[in-house]
């Protein structure tokens, strides 16, 4: 009986990939554990001398990041996920190409996709090679790590997904489009934050990370993108699924 009342409060996530160097090298973890580098650097207080308008000394003390509640709690909440590549995009006179190490192949997302919106900024679909489940149907809130990406000139473009309906963690980035004669390059090293997933749930998040076959992966793989009607009639689906196993009548 208590069993049927208790509900669990931790939320397991569940996460897979068939590379073995990605599981090894740039494995989905806590937030916590991927705060930016610079971050143990910074003291918590900063103490300095003056004089006031009486000239009198007086001690000013000034309260860093590492005592901000907001950036704090960030960290707490969810997990990252990690540049599994290098990536190099080289953006020139108006278009641009790009290179990667290791993983899927990165996709272009046409313009009918966000047009009129984003029309001075070139958009690339980074595929990532880790899939996740959840049991529980719990949205997550994404959005770019931004304390780690100062130095990377291009955005991550913010979503939400819900991992028992959709299994794929890829990444969209938009960046300015040049003029003739212009030229940049965007960097990312492997093992860099990229998105940070926050679940809406006051439940503690449980990591597990797994290595599987590519026909596991296959198996595994949850898109809501399988149907002519759109992603609704996809969910409506799982939905449905799901009614008809807690059904308690067995015909």
């Amino acid at each position: 009986m208590f069993s049927f009342f208790h509900r669990s409060s931790v939320l397991d996530v569940d996460c897979f990939t068939s590379n073995p160097s990605v599981y090894k090298t740039t494995p989905i973890v806590n937030s916590y554990k991927a705060r930016p580098e610079w971050m143990d650097s910074v003291p918590k207080t900063k103490h300095e001398y003056a004089y006031n308008q009486f000239g009198n000394i007086y001690n000013n003390t000034f309260r860093s990041v590492r005592t901000c509640i907001g950036f704090l709690d960030l960290y707490k909440k969810g997990f990252i996920l990690e540049s599994w590549a290098d990536f190099i995009i080289d953006v020139r006179d108006g278009k641009f190409s790009y290179h990667f190490t290791t993983g899927p192949e990165p996709t272009v997302p046409p313009d009918v996709m966000f047009n009129p919106g984003f029309k001075d900024y070139h958009m690339i679909k980074l595929s990532s090679p880790w899939l996740i489940e959840t049991k529980d149907r719990v949205p997550f809130v994404c959005f770019g790590t931004e304390w780690s990406l100062e130095n990377i000139n291009a955005r991550v473009i913010p979503g939400s997904i819900t991992f028992a309906d959709v299994s794929y963690t890829n990444v969209f980035m938009a960046f300015k489009k040049t003029k003739q004669g212009e030229h940049y390059q965007i960097k990312i090293p492997m093992g860099e934050p990229l998105m940070q997933f926050v679940p809406m749930t006051e439940k503690k998040i449980k990591i597990h990370t797994h290595l599987i076959s590519d026909q596991e992966m296959n198996q595994k793989s949850l898109t809501p993108s399988t149907s002519i009607y759109g992603w609704r009639k996809t969910f409506s689906l799982l939905r449905r699924n799901e009614k008809r196993n807690k059904c308690p009548l067995d015909f």
